[in-house]
């Protein structure tokens, strides 16, 4: 019987890591996103059509979820997207995504309690600077648990959104999708 030797997995990983490593990077000073009473889990970042960075993260203990952009050389204020009197799930090991493409920026997340709501999507067709109100979409049926939603963006206008489904007892785990696409760029078809 032959024997397995891992010698061809580690010079392909060694050559991946030397082609990284002979790429020229020059880094910025580090420049603080927001102030820390924003609190800071789970930290996103894209960028737009602008070439903006557009930062998200949300709050543990208020359960908001945050957006920041980097625009002309300036942090602008957190926004707070989700509308007041609404919670979200967030945490170090989960919570909101976000995506992009070109000027469409899109974050999912789900709303608490969790066994109770479905996953909800946030729009901006300007690059991240005023965003939709909330897109419920609930996939949940019957007694099933929708948790740990994803996000991505197409090129074309469209919107996919990936999730696991749960029974109610968070057990027998599944992966389903959907994918949207928009209408005229102000609203959200799902």
């Amino acid at each position: 019987m032959p024997v397995f030797t891992p010698r061809p997995i580690f010079a392909a990983f060694f050559l991946f890591v030397q082609n990284v490593s002979a790429q020229d990077m020059i880094w910025t000073n580090p420049v603080p996103v927001a102030d820390k009473s924003f609190g800071f889990s789970r930290p996103r970042v894209v960028v737009n059509g602008q070439d903006e960075p557009i930062f998200l993260w949300s709050n543990e203990a208020s359960h908001k979820i945050y957006v920041n952009r980097y625009v002309q050389g300036q942090m602008l204020p957190p926004v707070q997207i989700n509308p007041p009197g609404t919670s979200f799930f967030g945490a170090t090991w989960a919570g909101p995504e976000l995506a992009a493409s070109g000027q469409d920026v899109y974050v999912v997340g789900k709303e608490q309690p969790e066994d109770e709501t479905g996953v909800s999507l946030f729009h901006s067709g300007d690059g991240g600077s005023i965003f939709s109100e909330l897109n419920n979409i609930d996939w949940a049926t019957g007694d099933d648990l929708s948790r740990f939603p994803d996000v991505a963006a197409g090129s074309n206008g469209e919107v996919w959104v990936a999730f696991m489904r749960f029974a109610p007892d968070f057990r027998s785990p599944d992966m389903w999708y959907q994918k949207a696409w928009i209408k005229d760029r102000h609203s959200l078809r799902m």
